[in-house]
């Protein structure tokens, strides 16, 4: 199977997805018709976090916050999102999974998103970019994330950007092979996607020691923190017209 084939064949499964998804709930602007905006001096940024690893790293993204900057936490767990210091906070699968997580099954966080695309696209609405963070090895986040960032693209008509981490060789083939399939998808969604991945050595093993795990947390929530920053300085370098600040007004 050539890889243009599973493109084109994956993007047409997709975008049925999400025009039924929409269309059937009372979004009528779908497909090819983005939402209008209004003229403004500043970019409007929306970072978006799916799944547990996505809505963590919100947390060390809470001094961006402004008015043209805003946090979107996307998950199917309930506790997560109560954990989350988002404001904005969207529950997906309701029914298909009641307030539980994915279960690092790429394909029910595919159809959870789908349920409640609705929710997320009108929270998304009106940005001009949006960056979305995601672990690719998770089932909400290797799976939603595609259809976040394609609805993004397509039906907001905002750059979408796509800040990944990638599973360690320790947590197992299965992971692995899930990061490699979500990272592909993300690739045809998004207008460009960054993974990072942290060496073996940093990683502990076989370690029982809690404070060893969460000091490897806290270093990859900060890494991935600082390439969403990266990211949005080089989106405003591409567009220094949306970057200018106006007078009298405090960036």
């Amino acid at each position: 199977m050539s890889l243009s084939w599973k493109r084109r064949t994956f993007l047409a499964t997709l975008g049925s997805a999400v025009s039924t998804a929409l269309l059937t709930k009372g979004w009528y602007s779908f497909p090819g018709v983005a939402p209008s905006k209004t003229l403004r001096f500043l970019p409007s940024v929306r970072i978006v976090g799916v799944g547990g690893a996505g809505c963590a790293v919100l947390d060390y993204l809470a001094l961006l916050a402004s008015e043209t900057v805003g946090f979107v936490a996307v998950d199917s767990d309930l506790e997560t999102l109560d954990r989350s210091l988002a404001r904005t906070k969207v529950q997906i699968g309701r029914r298909l999974l009641s307030g539980l997580g994915g279960g690092c099954r790429p394909e029910i966080g595919y159809r959870a998103a789908v349920e409640n695309l609705v929710d997320v696209t009108k929270e998304l609405e009106g940005a001009d970019l949006i960056i979305v963070s995601c672990g690719l090895a998770g089932g909400i986040g290797g799976g939603a994330a595609p259809v976040i960032a394609y609805a993004a693209r397509v039906v907001c008509g905002a750059e979408a950007r796509i800040v990944a981490s990638a599973p360690v060789e320790a947590e197992g083939r299965k992971l692995r092979r899930n990061a490699h399939r979500a990272s592909e998808r993300l690739r045809w969604a998004a207008d460009s996607v960054a993974t990072v991945s942290f060496p073996e050595a940093l990683v502990p093993h076989y370690s029982y020691e809690v404070s060893c795990f969460e000091r490897t947390a806290e270093m990859a929530k900060r890494v991935v923190t600082e390439r969403i920053r990266t990211r949005m300085r080089r989106y405003g370098r591409k567009r220094p017209h949306l970057a200018s600040t106006p007078s009298g007004t405090e960036q």
